[in-house]
């Protein structure tokens, strides 16, 4: 897929995830599993409210929202799901949302306020 071409590097504490920009913010990481290639996929949004659902997701991840390169919430280990009514993970406010492998923020300590670096 093109692109995978365009990976970045997101640093959060002493981690660098390999991560790539979402194609269409409505799919996301629907049907697709992460690989050698990323292990996150980058979301640049509008400033303000955000949601995320897990609908059609084949694996749980961990959803930072970000906010001015700080983070500002995680909806931790969400699971996949796969009926009509799946819930929200939502946040007031946040510019860019970073998804990774479900349990990974609680592996290496990821937690709200701390400093996020993408190049």
């Amino acid at each position: 897929m093109l692109f995978r071409s365009l990976n970045m590097i997101v640093k959060i504490k002493d981690y660098k995830i390999k991560a790539i920009p979402c194609e269409n913010n409505s799919e996301g990481m629907m049907g697709k599993k992460f690989d050698s290639n990323f292990l996150g996929m980058l979301f640049y949004l509008n400033p303000g409210p955000q949601s995320f659902w897990m609908k059609g997701c084949v694996i749980p991840l961990d959803i930072i929202f970000i906010s001015d390169n700080k983070i500002t919430e995680i909806a931790r280990n969400c699971q996949p799901c796969y009926t009509k009514e799946c819930p929200n993970f939502k946040c007031d406010y946040a510019d860019t949302v970073l998804e990774v492998p479900g349990g990974l923020c609680d592996t290496w300590g990821i937690n709200e306020g701390d400093s996020i670096k993408i190049d």
